[in-house]
């Protein structure tokens, strides 16, 4: 799927993460021209979420064009932005990716079904899985599919879960680093890498669609079901 940031700040803050992967590929699943939009990505945190959606959009291949945002309101919050644009782009599906952090994931998609009715959007589960939800929704007349990909990984024994759980696991297969058990969470130890071994990963993971798919598999399979 290409990329169509929906917003020129984070288009523009986007572009330069990418560059630094140093791969024209990615750069050319972004574009600027404006195309019909029935799909959306919201991005729920920032950097690296913004770079590894992308990664995985070039994975599910297609010739559809995705909006991506990053609201100004973290996580949870997030998905406010949904009935913005809902009036501004009339999409069908929507794709809400944020992390767990210290939340338990059981609350955690209480407090997300809780956000859904306070905008009086009903919802109907179609799929259950403990880091990726898909709903049926219905705010007054309109219909829309909303996927709900939470990042995080339970063996990855730290005290808050992100997008970083899954970097860090692709790190200790190619040895960029090999434990991390004195950080108290996995951002702290990607922090801690210094920028080509964080390069080399975002690089093997774009490479290695089989890589991509074991670590990072709530993205990618609720990327395939915004594709469907």
């Amino acid at each position: 799927m290409i990329v169509y940031p929906l917003e020129q700040k984070f288009g523009t803050e986007l572009i330069n993460k990418l560059r630094k992967i140093k791969d024209e590929r990615l750069r050319r699943h972004v574009v600027f021209t404006k195309s019909d939009i029935d799909r959306v990505v919201i991005i729920g945190n920032g950097y690296p979420d913004n770079v590894i959606a992308t990664i995985g959009c070039y994975h599910v291949n297609g010739d559809i064009t995705v909006g991506m945002s990053k609201p100004s309101a973290l996580r949870i919050g997030a998905i406010c932005s949904l009935k913005t644009y809902l009036e501004k782009l009339k999409p069908n599906k929507f794709a809400v990716i944020l992390d767990q952090e210290v939340d338990d994931l059981n609350d955690l998609h209480t407090k997300v079904e809780k956000n859904l009715r306070s905008l009086h959007i009903n919802t109907k589960l179609e799929v259950n899985e403990d880091r990726l939800r898909a709903f049926r929704c219905k705010l007054g007349c309109r219909s829309f599919e909303l996927i709900v990909i939470i990042n995080g990984l339970d063996d990855v024994k730290t005290d808050q879960h992100s997008i970083e759980d899954h970097l860090i696991k692709v790190g200790l297969e190619l040895g960029s680093i090999e434990d991390i058990s004195k950080y108290r969470s996995s951002k702290d130890a990607w922090e801690s890498l210094d920028k080509d071994s964080q390069i080399k990963i975002f690089r093997e993971i774009l490479n290695n669609k089989k890589l991509f798919r074991k670590y990072f598999y709530q993205q990618y399979i609720g990327l395939e079901l915004l594709k469907a």
